[in-house]
């Protein structure tokens, strides 16, 4: 799930993957570079926590947000550096590489971990001085930047560029969550070794810490969007969903807050103007997500965003939930279709969405049936436990049953 909505892996599933590390023997010294600290919590303390307890001394690289005590209270080390985006400035990016490769240099680890577009656009360089350690590109979608709309202009020249280069290293390993985005970097010449490259579905989950202790009600509906807020999410669609749909008696509800550096991030403006109107439901920021998705009862998710496997839907699917989602390739990858959702189209537009939700909204009998669905899909195909072991058993990583 994005940072904005989930800041925290939950503590059952850190220790959970320290389990796993603990029979393996990895490599000594680890290093994460992610743009900023919470998406490090949200997304990577499982990883960092099954190499620690694998042997490792972990240190994270990130902007400090103010949750860097908090990883450092995992056990991590942390360096912090203002990572930044792939469309930031040149001056930023290149102060950004620098501090990168300075820290990595004092370092010397023997794996390094480059976390999303902006952290294997500006990391990758390190790998040309320590040969002797493993860079791996951890895409979790293409990104903005590698959309087929934006490939001309010069923030995409630069990923593009730099991507390329890096692929060409014999350290340079990429880890992918779709087989799309594995042959978007092909296509584009981002992977010329597509045998240093391995596909893991998401970062992994345990259903067991999304339980849903009581019995959702599936007759008073309650549909939720949870997300980062800017438009390629889909928060405006949600919107004209909620108003199209006003009168039903059902709540909508919106978790999380505008990404703060993304051109198309919602404006305080049209928050303030979406609550006068009273639609929907402004949660904000939320830490408890696990609380806010057992009392939904439906997930809507319609992303144009070049994302993987949205853990979003992963989470909703261990909370029980169906979803109406877009057909990106990283939500069909997740829900299927008739079964665990509804999956409609790349862009569909507002009426499309608002008949999929009225369709499930309207039947509990089959919305429940489907949810229940969508845990089982989780439980089996997105496990953590089944994560890291691939994760480790990966020669890239370097560990080996303990």
């Amino acid at each position: 799930m994005s940072e904005a909505t989930r800041t925290h892996t939950s503590v059952s599933e850190v220790g959970q993957a320290a389990r796993i590390g603990r029979t393996f023997c990895g490599p000594k010294r680890v290093v994460f570079v992610v743009n900023n600290d919470r998406s490090f919590l949200s997304h990577r303390a499982t990883w960092g926590a099954a190499l620690q307890a694998a042997g490792a001394s972990v240190t994270v690289i990130a902007e400090d947000t103010g949750e860097a005590d908090a990883i450092c209270r995992l056990g991590f080390g942390f360096v912090a550096v203002r990572v930044g985006r792939e469309a930031s400035g040149v001056l930023a990016m290149t102060r950004s590489a620098t501090q990168i490769l300075v820290a990595l240099l004092r370092l010397r680890p023997n794996l390094v971990f480059l976390s999303a577009t902006v952290a294997f656009t500006l990391g990758w360089p390190a790998a040309v001085m320590l040969r002797g350690a493993t860079f791996v590109r951890v895409v979790g979608g293409v990104g903005r930047a590698l959309d087929p709309s934006v490939l001309t202009t010069r923030a995409s020249r630069v990923v593009q560029l730099s991507g390329r280069v890096a692929g060409r290293l014999g350290n340079v390993f990429t880890l992918f969550q779709t087989e799309h985005d594995r042959e978007t970097f092909a296509r584009l010449g981002l992977l010329p070794a597509r045998e240093r490259s391995l596909i893991i579905p998401g970062t992994g989950i345990d259903v067991n810490a999304w339980q849903i202790d009581e019995v959702r009600d599936f007759g008073n509906p309650v549909i939720l969007f949870a997300s980062r807020l800017y438009r390629e999410k889909g928060v405006y669609e949600f919107v004209r969903i909620a108003e199209k749909l006003r009168g039903r008696g059902w709540r909508f509800q919106v978790a999380g807050d505008p990404d703060v550096g993304v051109e198309s991030a919602v404006t305080t403006e049209e928050l303030e103007a979406w609550r006068r109107d009273g639609a929907v439901e402004f949660l904000g920021h939320r830490k408890d997500m696990a609380r806010v998705l057992s009392e939904a009862t439906l997930f809507v998710f319609p992303t144009r965003h070049p994302e993987g496997t949205p853990k979003v839907l992963i989470e909703a699917g261990a909370c029980g939930l169906p979803s109406v989602v877009s057909g990106h390739p990283g939500c069909s990858a997740v829900i299927e279709h008739g079964v665990t959702g509804i999956v409609l189209g790349a862009e569909p537009t507002v009426a499309e969405l608002a008949t999929a939700v009225d369709e499930l909204a309207s039947d509990a009998a089959k919305a429940g049936a489907m949810g229940a669905a969508a845990r089982e899909r989780v439980a089996t195909t997105f496990l953590l436990d089944t994560v890291l072991t691939r994760l480790l058993e990966w020669n890239a990583v370097g560990a080996v049953r303990s």
